[in-house]
């Protein structure tokens, strides 16, 4: 959300942090086509029920402190739940290399039910282009040798364009 400074900082800085490609969505207020549109999600009088903060190895609670609540998951599906009812321990703790929790976290933000999810979904690591593509250039040097410029433009190897 624009206005959580501290939050972008946290997602920016893991954003840069990561090897490869990243998207990061904002929230951004525009005061002259949808002013107010993410006002749940920002006022002091809603924000805490309506919001949830990833974060890695934590169980999944939201709301005021006087309404504690969690997210369960109740069969292929996320739930509210109130921690006056469930434990801490009966919670879904968010794992940011879980993919099939990154898919159901994608899909809260259409459920009203559920509260809006902000933070770091989903992180796969894996080579990037560029370290596989420098890879395969070593291992054919390796392999091969340290080829010359002479050899491949008079090799026998060639074909004509017509």
């Amino acid at each position: 959300i624009d206005k959580d400074i501290k939050g972008q900082g946290i997602v920016y800085k893991e954003s840069h942090e990561h090897k490869g490609a990243s998207f990061v969505e904002v929230y951004q207020n525009c005061n002259i086509f949808n002013d107010g549109a993410f006002s749940v999600l920002t006022n002091r009088e809603t924000k805490l029920d309506n919001v949830i903060y990833l974060i890695h190895g934590e169980p999944m609670i939201f709301g005021f402190k006087d309404t504690p609540k969690g997210i369960i998951l109740d069969g292929f599906k996320l739930k509210v739940v109130s921690l006056d009812d469930y434990s801490k321990d009966d919670l879904l703790v968010h794992d940011k290399y879980d993919k099939n929790l990154a898919m159901l976290i994608c899909e809260m933000t259409y459920d009203e039910a559920l509260p809006t999810p902000f933070g770091v979904f989903y992180v796969e690591s894996k080579p990037t282009y560029d370290e596989l593509f420098t890879n395969q250039i070593d291992e054919q040097i390796k392999s091969k040798g340290n080829g010359k410029l002479k050899d491949l433009i008079y090799t026998k190897n060639t074909w004509e364009i017509s």
